[in-house]
């Protein structure tokens, strides 16, 4: 038996329709709400003292204006859609903070309805009661105290006293991040004692995506700080970082560390009541010092490690035991500045540190390094930037070496020892002559600049292929077991092995081949 069964198939076909048009409009409310909250930054400012992250703490203004009665319990809106926006339970509050209501229903009609009647009209731009989102603007401008109590994102955050009332407008970093992906400005009031305060309670982190402003207006009778605490704090900052107000201060702590991260040039800016504890360099580009550093704006370390940190050929002078680093891929280009370590204050180098101080890398007060600290050239490259300087031999076991900028006269008495363990590059002339320096070079021998030599041995273990040339009468040894170049000269005496490649005419009065 063969049973046939009839779809009703214009009927499932309207029944469909149906089911994709309601879930379509569907579609669309949820849309236009979400592209009503994402479309633009919205203000966030904070009502009460709490927690960032407690909804009652703040109030985010969203779009159009809404009315209620006295007496009645029904909001209406204008200029916008309540469905999507808020939900019920929530609270709503006019622009202001005076608070409206708690939603008991969200009306088809384009209306509110609240749990209670409300006393008095109230008209007006409104918001709903919401912690910040990251694409939020964040606004503490009255005598609240807002606490981060767990990582938080917003993109921008004013913190300025705007009230006609002395107190603090402050707000408490603990033990978390706060990012900020755009501006951060605390401001004091217009008014005697109308200060405004971000301080740190814990070992937390503010990082901020553009410029930090801490004093840009207000009365000089006010106050606007950036307060580190007493804990390992980190302030991360991509833009500029200072001030345009003298009221604006930076406090650092003790253990505090500012961080430059941007990718554009950024200035160290060391003013009267700007100061620091420890300084990290991790910008892609370059950052510059404003002024010298003393052991009153600098309190703590210094380290580069990423880009370009330039002295701005400012002096350096670190407190005492405090320290300066340089890490691998990074740089240090001291200009012609003088470098102050003092106490137990050392130097590490593992990146380059670039010099065109004309007295030398280190011995005296006006060397590099002043005096004589600790140094390590663990993986370091020591450039020679400068034209007419001395470069110091004695005592020094360089890793990679580079001349560039200008004439270098090397070694500062005869018979002295150059020894490079790592690769020795020649941009500028460099005269070995003049105390008829020894040289062992451990790495490849390269760049355009001239070199001339004296009678001393040059002992080279790896490839030289420096093209400037080579003067007077060399007496130089390639000891490497790889095939190599000879660069062109005239030798006094030459000594190779293995397999040599002549890179052009070599002139020896002694040849030893093995």
């Amino acid at each position: 038996m063969t049973l046939h069964v009839s779809t009703p198939k214009r009927a499932f076909r309207i029944s469909a329709l149906h089911s994709f048009r309601r879930a379509s409009r569907f579609l669309l409310v949820l849309l236009s709400s979400f592209s009503l909250l994402t479309a633009h930054a919205n203000d966030v400012t904070a009502i009460a003292s709490g927690s960032w992250n407690a909804p009652a703490t703040w109030v985010r203004t969203l779009p159009g204006t809404i009315n209620v009665n006295s007496g009645t319990a029904t909001v209406t809106a204008t200029g916008v859609t309540f469905q999507g926006l808020v939900s019920v339970d929530d609270f709503i509050h006019l622009a202001d903070g005076t608070l409206v209501g708690k939603v008991k229903l969200v009306n088809a009609n384009n209306t509110l309805t609240l749990y209670a009647n409300v006393s008095g009209n109230k008209t007006g731009a409104w918001g709903k009661e919401a912690v910040p989102l990251p694409g939020d603007d964040v606004f503490i401008n009255k005598i609240f105290t807002v606490t981060v109590t767990a990582d938080a994102t917003a993109a921008s955050l004013s913190v300025a006293n705007g009230t006609n009332t002395s107190g603090f407008s402050l707000l408490e970093i603990g033990a978390f991040t706060l990012t900020v992906t755009g501006k951060v400005q605390v401001d004091a009031g217009s008014g005697m004692g109308r200060n405004s305060k971000i301080v740190f309670t814990g070992a937390g982190t503010l990082d901020v995506g553009g410029d930090l402003i801490v004093g840009s207006a207000g009365s000089s009778n006010s106050t606007a700080t950036l307060d580190c605490g007493t804990l390992a704090a980190n302030v991360k900052v991509k833009g500029n970082f200072g001030r345009t107000n003298t009221n604006g201060s930076f406090l650092p702590g003790t253990s505090s560390k500012v961080w430059f991260t941007g990718t554009a040039a950024q200035t160290i800016n060391l003013l009267t009541n700007f100061t620091y504890a420890d300084i990290r360099v991790a910008n892609t580009g370059a950052v510059t010092l404003g002024a010298a550093v003393t052991s009153t704006n600098v309190k703590g370390n210094i380290e580069v490690t990423s880009g370009t940190l330039s002295t701005n050929n400012l002096n350096v002078a670190l407190a005492s035991g405090k320290n300066i680093s340089v890490s691998s891929g990074a740089t240090l280009d001291a200009g012609s500045s003088v470098i102050t370590l003092s106490g137990a204050g050392a130097a590490t180098i593992n990146g380059t540190f670039k010099t065109s101080n004309v007295n030398g890398l280190f011995g005296s007060a006006s060397t590099a390094f002043a005096a004589s600290p600790a140094i390590s050239l663990s993986g370091s490259t020591i450039e020679y930037s400068g034209t007419g300087q001395l470069v110091m031999v004695n005592s020094i076991a360089y890793n990679n070496l580079t001349f560039s900028g200008g004439s270098k006269n090397v070694g500062t008495a005869s018979g002295q020892t150059l020894n490079i363990g790592g690769a020795w590059v020649i941009n500028s002339a460099a005269n070995l002559a003049v105390n008829n320096v020894i040289v062992n070079v451990s790495g490849n021998v390269s760049g355009t600049g001239a070199l001339t030599v004296g009678t001393n041995l040059i002992t080279a273990t790896a490839d030289w292929t420096q093209s400037g040339g080579i003067s007077g009468s060399a007496n130089m040894k390639f000891t490497s077991a790889a095939a190599t170049s000879i660069p062109a000269a005239t030798y006094s005496s030459l000594e190779a092995n293995a397999t040599k490649t002549l890179a052009g005419n070599v002139t020896a009065t002694t040849m030893t081949l093995t």
